[in-house]
Parts: structure tokens; C-alpha cells; sequence
């Protein structure tokens, strides 16, 4: 066996993770992997966080399908930050924390590594994609085929592999900790990854993946023909880099593997990009310039292939801000006649408070919680952050909230260590008049602040802005503003602890100086998990210190010429400094948004009747077979599968079905179906409903699937059910079941022979009394045998009170993996 091959996280391994089920056999299909040896190129999608946090997130999803489109062939899989639990199986089992979640296969068995980065923290857990491998940490090495020891103090005969690692995302501006100081290799430095990507990677990430997985060219060529890519930075090559911008539009991502994950039901669709505001702590807005807007007739056309493609029933509207689009009430109303509910995201207040037409229409598709950056305590601070809204608006909109219709207002504000008296004095006066404001309109309403401490950011105004790293007077600022709530009666949350803060600071503006810190992070078992390990700041600081970063040209105010860790990217240095000299003049800021068109009088009254329309929806039942590819699914992938056949067999979204099917509901074991409880995963014998505006399409529509259409359900009295799992776990499934019996207090008398399909059998019926619970009948466990297979096999005889899940949730979180649940019948 070769040492790759053991370091092969296997498929049991795999299941008893809380990433293990992501990647089901139904989802494996729809990837579309050739087999591991035969692939033209082998690349694994790394996301820095776990699946817990990002699975809302659409980055990997996006490079995916970019790859897919570019390479048919070649074999493409996921990786994930595992979370701490996952974190201390894999480590006892000697496996690396990043693998491919479909492959199993290690870091070092792909040729190719796409990073998607959101945000400075998840940088800490880069460096356990080369402490737990044999991958070098520094692109010299990887390039010379050194190991990894150049730095991290590994064996250096441990012999190095070098897959190509590039990083991409949303935090790629803010990523310069990603290089090294030089070596002596060459002048321009070293770096952890191969490679940048700044910019919309649409259509590009396809091409970049095309040229760095070409194993007939030597990787310095590949690397080279790469950086003519628009948006890609070749690491120690010494060039300059340019932004990528996708012209007109970047397409929105319409087909991708759903996974199996608690969001398969939902999907996103972006209707804008960039935004008008430029506020001067917004790396993004800065970043994706200039503001471009989809047209809705077009937004609609992708809807329909999205909805077929993924199977949702929820539509999560993607924008910095989506009432900013000059066509949102055609949007509203043409996406609300496709998907059962249609999530507004983001929004700016001032259009909120000039367009209460919006705001009605907001209610009308469902929307009881809304969340507004108000980001300034003041008007001072507001102007600082070039936010641009009035105290008029602010209270305009903060009254047309106040309804009972709305059952939560979340405002987020910036704490920047600038705030004085005056500030706080005027946040504690709108506090009070909100609460004051609640109690006389909408006295079961809540209202949030949640607050978060400043990070400026390069590419932004602010990245010349004095640093504020005193945590006394940060934490006293946030300790006033919690008071001033606490006073009003309105909730106060901190969005993150200081430690975070600090090193997102420095992480995001200290560049090559803290390359090294960033490379140790493994080895010192520093990670990043929804917040930093106890003591990561301290480290850092020390660091810093050491290393002479904290010095007063650095946290103090940068001159027009001080240049940020990736300056060799394009930027718009002189609007940057005329917008940095703006905000910190606190000068009044520019009005840069403008209402959409107001529809016709009669556009509201047709989207409130349509959504009471979706309310009563006729529901068609059907029966059908779930395949055993479902066996392990969640109960969101499984009514996902059951739309996206249906859409499927309607011939997709050129049909009438994306109109006419919203909606696909387990009708027993969902919560409050009669069977509620009694399996979390199964496949087999199943019933459906489907809900949409007319019963006869719908009933089209199963029929063209290949189900029944039928009346009423089943009577309960006694279900069928069959469950099978790896002979290894025969015994262990055994004696649980006993105990699962025991503790349900079901009197039952054994008898042993041979099974009907050969091998040997414990048969368990219950007594007369126990029948009487309506829970447990009959059993038979089969014990593998070459007739039966290599799986032990239960035959259930069940009640509908029975819960499956107290059975196997005592098993192994390995034996509770290979476990397939079948339901056979009903009667």
C-alpha cells in the first residue's frame, strides 16, 4: 500500500463525520466524476470554514461548476474545514483535516487546490493544508520540489508533492499575510500559495483550471501561461496584477450538485453586483466596481433553469442591495410566481423609508424580519463611514417598522474607537425613542443591535485611518452602547470578541511581516472555528511586536503614498485618498441611491392575492419509490430530488412546470407527518405531497415521473421496513437492538433458524401485551452470509409509534453510517 493510499479518509471514516453525508451517492451522480485514475486533472474545492458555516455560502459551488464546463473529464471534489470534533477523530486516526469529501483522497493526490477565501480569519487554517501533508508550505518549495521543512520545522527527507495552490474569494484584496519575506531564492519574495485571483472569477476560474491542471507542461509554464488570465497573480513572479471585472454581468451559478446539507431547499440568485454606495469601510463595494444591474426580463429566464436545476422551493435574492435594483417590483412579483418563498437579503434603509410601496410588498411576500446597517452610532459617525443617511430616513423607516406585521428589526452598527460623549449620547436617545416608539406600535416586535469593531481594510479609504487596537476603550465603547440598550430595553449583541478583531487588523493590513506567524498556525494548533483558539491574538501580538510591525507608521494615519500588502494589484490610489480625506473630515456624504419606479396602483393588490393564492395551494398525493442512492439523505435533499425529477420529467424549466410545481412535502416522517421521529435518513416505499396552483398539471407532472397518484395515505397499522449495514457492525447492531427493545419495555420471545434467502436468523415477536403500544410487532436479524451479501440484515415488522432512531442512534457514529433504512410497505 502506498502512502497515499493510507492516508485515504475511507467512506466509514467519512459517514461518522458531520461533513460525512454532504456528498451522498445521489449527490456523487450528480457531480459527474470519471473515475480517479482515468481523469483528465484531478482539483479539490477548499473552503477555509466548516460546511456548518459556509453551506449558505455559493463560492465552491460557483468554482465547481466553472471547472466542470472547462474540464468534462477530469474529477473535482470538496474540501472542508473540519469541525472540532471531526477535528479530534481525524487526528486520532493519524488523517489530514482537508480531503476530498467524495474521493477521501489527501491534499497531495490532487494536481490542482482552489482556496476560496472569505474573510481574514480563515487564513489561520490554511497552514493545516501543509502541516498535516506532505505538501511544501511556501510556493519555492512546492516549485523545487522541496518538503515542507523549509519553515515549519518538518523532516526535510520527507519528499514533497506539489499540487498548484491558488486562492480566490471575496477576502483575496485583504490577503497579503499570504506572503513570506524573501528567502534569498528570489528578490521578490516567497508566498504560501502558487497563485491570487482577484476579482468576479466567472469564466475565468474554467480557463485558469484548463492551464494549471496540464500535467504535459512543466508547472513554472503552466503557472506562467496562467498569469495572462485577466485577475491572476503568480506568486515570486515579480508582475503586476489587475482586478478582474466580469463584463456585462457575472453569470449567476444556474447548475451545480446540490448537497446534502440542511440548504438544499434554498437557492440564490444575484440581480446586481457591485454597489453605488462606496461606503469607506467596505472592501467589497470598493472591490466589485462598478455597479452593474441584471435586466429582470433575463433575471426571470434564470430563475425558471435555477429552480429546475436544484430542485428549491426558497429563493434567497442575492445583492449588496437588493432594493436598489431599478426593476425590484417586476422581480418581486415574477419570482414569487416561481418559488414558494422569495428571501429579500440585503437592503439600504434610505430607499426602505422613501418607498413605502416596498416595504408593503416586503410584507406581502412573508418578510417579518428586517436586518438595516445603520453602521454609525451618530450622524458624525455616519459620515465618517460615508454612509449617507439622515436622521429623517433613519426615523422614517424605524417608523414604518413599527407594525406588528414585523417581528424583528436587527440594526448593525461599527464601533470604531473614535466615538465620544456626544455619540454615545445620541445613540442612547434613539434607542430609547425605538423602545418608546415599540411599546406604543408593535409591543411584541424585537429589536437587535448588534454591534462589531472596525477593521480598516486595504482598497478602502480607511485603509489610511489611524488603527484603533486600545481593547479598553473598543470594549468600553461597546459596554456604553450595551447600556444605552439595556436601558431602552432593546437586545445588544457583540458580532465578534476583541481577539477576533485583532488579528482580522492585522491580518488584513500587516502583509509579508506576518507571513511566518501565519505559517505556524497549524504546528501551534492555532485554528479558526466560528472564533480563533484561546490565545491566537496574544501570539500575534508577540509576534507583531518582535518583528517591529507595531510601529507608529503603522498604526498611526499612512501618508498618500504608503502602499498596501498587495500593491502590485490595480487600484484607484487618488479616489481612495480623496475618499479617506472625506471621511475623516466627517464632510456630509452624497445621496448615490435613488427609489426604484413605482408600479402601476394595481401591482400590490396582484402580489398580495397571489401570495394568499400560494397559501392555499391545492396538495396532489403521490407514491413513489425512493432509489437507494437517497438511503443517507436529509429530509431538505430528499423533497429537493423529488422536485427536480419532477421538473425533469415536465421537460425542465421551458415548461409551464417551474410555474406550476412550488413545493414537495414528505407526508409521513417530516415534523408533524404521523411517522414523525421515526427515521432521520431512508429510502424506498414513499408518499408526497406536491403543492402547486392547479391539482391537473400537478397530477401531469407525477404521472410523467413514473408515480401514482393516489387518494389517501396508507393506514399506519403495521409498516414494513428493512435495515441493512456492514457485517463488521452484525454484533454491535445486535445487541443494541436488544437494548433498544428493553428500554421500550416490549416483551418479545426469540427463536433462531436459517432465513428465507439463506445465512442464519433471530426472529423476535412481541407479546400480545406489547403489540398493544403499536410499536414493535416482528423483527428478523439476518447475519451476513454469501447468499445474503456482506451486510447484516434486520426484516421489521413496526407500529407507528416506533422510533428507529433510538435503535440506531446507539450505534457507533461509524456503524450508524453504513446504516440504509428501506421502507417496504404500508398497511
Amino acid at each position: 500500500m502506498s502512502s497515499s493510499e493510507s492516508r485515504l479518509v475511507d467512506e466509514t471514516i467519512r459517514r461518522a463525520l458531520s461533513t460525512g453525508r454532504a456528498i451522498i451517492p445521489a449527490v456523487s451522480e450528480d457531480m459527474g466524476n470519471p473515475p480517479w485514475r482515468g481523469a483528465d486533472g484531478r482539483v479539490l474545492v477548499l473552503r477555509l470554514s466548516s460546511l456548518r458555516d459556509v453551506e449558505g455560502s455559493t463560492s465552491h459551488l460557483v468554482i465547481f461548476s466553472e471547472v466542470r464546463q472547462a474540464l468534462p473529464a477530469a474529477y473535482i471534489d470538496f474540501a472542508f474545514f473540519p469541525s472540532s470534533r471531526d477535528r479530534a477523530a481525524l487526528s486520532d486516526r493519524g488523517l489530514p483535516f482537508f480531503f476530498g469529501l467524495e474521493s477521501g483522497r489527501p491534499p497531495e493526490d490532487f494536481d490542482l487546490i482552489l482556496v476560496s477565501n472569505a474573510f481574514a480569519l480563515e487564513l489561520v487554517n490554511l497552514s493545516y493544508l501543509f502541516e498535516l501533508s506532505p505538501i511544501a508550505s511556501r510556493a519555492s518549495g512546492r516549485a523545487s520540489g522541496r518538503a515542507s521543512g523549509c519553515a515549519s520545522g518538518r523532516a526535510s527527507d520527507r519528499a514533497a508533492r506539489a499540487p498548484i495552490v491558488i486562492l480566490g474569494g471575496s477576502n483575496a484584496a485583504a490577503a497579503g499575510a499570504l506572503l513570506l519575506p524573501g528567502d534569498g531564492l528570489e528578490e521578490e519574495g516567497d508566498c504560501l500559495v502558487d497563485g491570487i485571483f482577484f476579482g468576479e472569477g466567472e469564466h475565468a476560474i474554467g480557463e485558469l483550471a484548463y492551464i494549471l491542471t496540464r500535467q504535459d507542461r512543466p508547472r513554472a509554464e503552466r503557472l506562467a501561461e496562467a498569469a495572462s488570465v485577466e485577475g491572476f497573480w503568480a506568486a515570486r513572479s515579480g508582475k503586476t496584477a489587475s482586478r478582474r471585472v466580469a463584463r456585462p454581468r457575472p453569470p449567476n451559478l444556474l447548475s451545480y450538485p446540490v448537497l446534502n446539507a440542511e440548504g438544499a431547499l434554498t437557492a440564490k440568485l444575484q440581480i446586481s453586483s457591485g454597489c453605488q454606495g462606496y461606503c469607506s469601510f467596505c472592501l467589497e463595494g470598493w472591490e466589485s466596481r462598478p455597479y452593474r444591474e441584471f435586466p429582470a426580463a433575463e433575471l426571470l429566464e434564470e430563475a425558471r433553469e435555477l429552480k429546475a436545476a436544484s430542485g428549491a422551493s426558497a429563493l434567497e435574492v442575492f445583492s449588496f442591495n437588493f432594493n436598489a435594483h431599478s426593476e425590484i417590483f417586476a422581480l418581486v412579483f415574477g419570482l414569487s410566481r416561481l418559488f414558494t418563498r422569495v428571501s429579500l437579503m440585503s437592503q439600504r434603509l434610505e430607499l426602505l423609508a422613501r418607498s413605502p410601496t416596498l416595504l408593503q410588498a416586503e410584507l406581502a411576500v412573508g418578510k417579518r424580519s428586517f436586518t438595516l446597517g445603520i453602521e454609525g452610532l451618530s450622524a458624525r459617525m455616519r459620515r465618517y463611514y460615508r454612509k449617507g443617511l439622515s436622521e429623517d430616513e433613519i426615523e422614517a423607516a424605524m417608523g414604518a417598522l413599527a407594525s406588528d406585521s414585523v417581528r424583528e428589526i436587527k440594526l448593525f452598527y461599527i464601533i470604531s474607537g473614535l466615538e465620544g460623549e456626544q455619540d454615545l449620547a445620541e445613540f442612547s436617545v434613539f434607542a430609547h425613542a425605538a423602545a418608546e416608539r415599540r411599546r406604543s406600535r408593535s409591543p411584541g416586535q424585537r429589536i437587535l443591535v448588534s454591534a462589531g469593531y472596525l477593521a480598516r481594510l486595504p482598497f478602502t479609504p480607511l485603509q489610511y485611518a489611524p488603527l484603533c487596537l486600545d481593547r479598553e476603550r473598543l470594549e468600553g465603547i461597546a459596554d456604553r452602547t450595551h447600556l444605552a440598550c439595556e436601558a431602552a430595553g432593546l437586545e445588544f449583541r457583540l458580532a465578534s470578541d476583541f481577539e477576533d478583531y485583532y488579528v482580522d487588523q492585522l491580518l488584513s493590513l500587516g502583509g509579508r511581516t506576518l507571513g511566518p506567524w501565519l505559517e505556524a498556525c497549524a504546528r501551534e494548533g492555532r485554528a479558526y472555528d466560528s472564533s480563533l483558539s484561546r490565545g491566537a491574538a496574544r501570539s500575534l501580538e508577540a509576534f507583531a511586536s518582535s518583528s517591529g510591525l507595531l510601529s507608529p507608521e503603522f498604526l498611526g494615519e499612512k501618508k498618500e503614498d504608503w502602499l498596501s500588502p498587495l500593491a502590485f494589484v490595480d487600484r484607484d490610489e487618488k479616489g481612495l485618498r480623496r475618499a479617506y480625506e472625506l471621511a475623516s473630515a466627517f464632510a456630509p456624504d452624497r445621496d448615490a441611491f435613488r427609489p426604484p419606479t413605482l408600479p402601476d396602483g394595481a401591482w400590490l393588490p396582484k402580489l398580495e392575492r397571489l401570495s394568499a393564492a400560494k397559501r392555499g395551494f391545492a396538495e396532489l398525493l403521490v407514491q413513489l419509490s425512493l432509489p437507494d442512492s437517497l438511503a443517507l439523505a436529509r429530509p431538505e435533499y430528499r423533497s429537493s430530488w423529488v422536485m427536480r425529477s419532477l421538473l425533469k420529467a415536465r421537460g425542465g424549466p421551458r415548461t409551464d412546470a417551474a410555474a406550476s410545481i412550488f413545493e414537495a412535502r414528505d407526508a409521513f416522517f417530516s415534523k408533524g407527518g404521523a411517522l414523525e421521529g421515526m427515521a432521520d435518513s431512508y429510502c424506498g416505499l414513499s408518499y408526497y405531497y406536491i403543492l402547486g396552483p392547479d391539482p391537473a398539471r400537478l397530477a401531469r407532472a407525477a404521472q410523467a415521473a413514473g408515480w401514482e397518484v393516489v387518494d389517501e395515505l396508507p393506514r399506519l397499522e403495521r409498516i414494513r421496513a428493512e435495515l441493512s449495514l456492514e457485517r463488521r457492525y452484525a454484533d454491535q447492531a445486535e445487541d443494541s437492538f436488544k437494548d433498544w427493545l428493553a428500554e421500550s419495555r416490549v416483551e418479545t420471545v426469540e427463536t433462531r433458524g436459517e432465513a428465507a434467502g439463506g445465512g442464519r436468523a433471530r426472529v423476535f415477536r412481541c407479546s400480545r401485551t406489547a403489540a398493544k403500544k403499536r410499536a414493535f410487532f416482528e423483527a428478523e436479524l439476518v447475519a451476513p452470509s454469501p447468499g445474503m451479501g456482506d451486510r447484516f440484515h434486520a426484516r421489521l415488522e413496526l407500529g407507528p409509534k416506533a422510533r428507529l432512531e433510538s435503535w440506531l442512534g446507539r450505534l457507533s457514529a461509524e456503524a450508524r453510517g453504513s446504516a440504509i433504512v428501506r421502507f417496504v410497505g404500508y398497511y
